[in-house]
């Protein structure tokens, strides 16, 4: 994390312009995950999920996951999980709400409220982050997505709360380019990264191999769907994955890749 850096790029994206590299926040979680996930038993498992809106970590985490690791391409999503977090924490709300009102001074006052952990400078630079935004009155509104408003939660941040504390280990990378790991997990959650990528054979074929190193031997990694509502593949997707992967429908928005 470079807070200074990143703190200038949330201020361009705030003003309405493209930064490389950066891109808006997702406020809130457009899928309904614990229907995604409803066929899967995800207690004692270890995840790596697509950090976003940090709904997808705090569903996994509510749900008894062992560890829950986080990845993106956009940086700025690991500053949203603190603030996040400390919404919880704090303030008893899931999500922080006055932030899309520009209310600097709620802002200031969860800020002065947060107790970093001296071990865990990604926190420390966070807090930074939002001072600055706090204290130069940055039009939040222009940062997040604002279509996605309709919060689908499927989780009570009460069963949150307990693993608020825990370290986040946070990735900045980008699945459509193959990338070194040095662990697997049990579930990888891709959320709808397949089919946004689905007629670009080399960006498939680059989550496909990134799959591979992350799911251990008995590993699942689960998708979830926008514009089919049966699963549907195309035949670009079926022919990248179908030589390492079995295909399992598990609703109506979401289906898991297990590995041959």
């Amino acid at each position: 994390m470079n807070v200074i850096r990143d703190y200038m790029a949330a201020r361009f994206i705030a003003r309405g312009q493209s930064v490389d590299g950066y891109s808006r926040i997702y406020f809130c979680s457009n899928e309904d995950i614990m229907k995604a996930i409803k066929n899967l038993d995800i207690r004692d498992k270890t995840v790596m999920t697509v950090l976003a809106s940090s709904d997808q970590l705090f569903t996994f985490n509510s749900l008894g996951a062992k560890e829950v690791d986080a990845f993106d391409h956009n940086i700025l999503t690991i500053y949203y999980y603190y603030l996040r977090k400390w919404s919880i924490k704090y303030n008893d709300q899931l999500y922080p709400e006055f932030v899309m009102e520009n209310d600097y001074e709620r802002l200031k006052k969860l800020l002065s409220l947060v107790k970093v952990d001296e071990n865990n400078p990604d926190e420390a630079q966070a807090l930074t982050f939002w001072k600055k935004h706090a204290t130069n009155r940055t039009d939040f509104r222009r940062m997040f997505y604002r279509d996605f408003m309709h919060k689908t939660v499927s989780y009570d941040q009460e069963d949150v709360k307990p693993s608020l504390d825990k370290p986040v280990d946070f990735r900045q990378v980008d699945m459509t380019h193959e990338t070194d790991f040095d662990r697997q997990y049990d579930l990888l959650y891709l959320s709808n990264i397949i089919e946004w990528e689905q007629l670009d054979k080399k960006k498939l074929t680059a989550i496909k191999n990134n799959a591979l190193r992350l799911i251990n031997d008995d590993g699942v990694v689960l998708c979830t769907s926008f514009f089919s509502t049966d699963g549907y593949m195309t035949p670009q997707v079926r022919q990248v994955f179908e030589e390492d992967f079995d295909k399992q429908v598990l609703s109506q928005r979401s289906y898991c890749l297990r590995k041959k």
